[in-house]
């Protein structure tokens, strides 16, 4: 078995070098890739040599450090290819604590890429919002050693809530209870911070509205217009 843990820009080009090694009986292996985005198609090169290839996705944020085992346990894991390819990679992601992903369709180009585009929205694209975040309270005036210990309990209540009664019964703040007043001074303050930051939370403040007004509440007309034409 050879899992090629690299680049997803990479792979193929990795297959081929490796499908091009003298005297290897390819139908002895399996190989897989971690691509998330990606299927089977980028070790077609190793398919047409005899291998078993397929797809072994981990969902977790792993960042190569040794506790990352223990991430393992629970998370959802993409799998795919051929069928012997499929089978161990199955084998392999429960004998690791991943949780295979139900799925009762063959994956297609899009699913593979909306699958892994919503787990960077979860993921790497949280980082960023946090990084605002830390940014924005570094300019109230708080200590950098404080940073991470103020909004860490938050997020982890906010995970927890979320986890416990989903989404829409832990909708809270300003644009969920219509603070029009509050929201335009938060934009004023973040424009003169970083105008990015600003434009961040007016855009994730609509769709805030926008599940509040999903789940029948109702958030003051001012809110709307505040969000949707955000002051220069």
């Amino acid at each position: 078995m050879i899992l090629l843990a690299v680049p997803d820009d990479a792979i193929a080009g990795v297959a081929e070098e490796l499908s091009r090694i003298p005297d290897t009986d390819w139908s002895q292996y399996v190989v897989f890739h971690h691509a998330g985005a990606r299927g089977p198609e980028l070790l077609e090169s190793l398919r047409e040599q005899g291998a078993n290839v397929g797809v072994l996705h981990p969902l977790q944020c792993l960042s190569g450090r040794p506790s990352d085992a223990e991430l393992l346990e629970g998370a959802r894991a993409r799998v795919e290819g051929t069928p012997l390819a499929r089978r161990l990679a199955l084998k392999l992601a429960r004998a690791i604590g991943l949780v295979p992903l139900r799925r009762e369709t063959p994956w297609s180009d899009r699913d593979r890429t909306r699958y892994h585009a919503a787990a960077s929205l979860a993921s790497n694209d949280f980082l960023a919002l946090l990084s605002h975040s830390l940014e924005t309270l570094r300019g109230a005036g708080v200590a950098d050693d404080e940073l991470l210990p103020t909004l860490l309990p938050l997020v982890e209540g906010t995970i927890r809530q979320v986890a416990a009664h989903g989404i829409a019964a832990s909708l809270t703040g300003p644009a969920v209870r219509g603070d029009a007043g509050t929201l335009r001074r938060h934009l004023t303050e973040l424009r003169a911070i970083s105008p990015r930051s600003a434009e961040i939370h007016r855009l994730l403040s609509l769709s805030l509205v926008e599940l509040a007004e999903a789940e029948g509440l109702e958030p003051h007309a001012a809110m709307q217009r505040t969000l949707r034409r955000p002051r220069r």
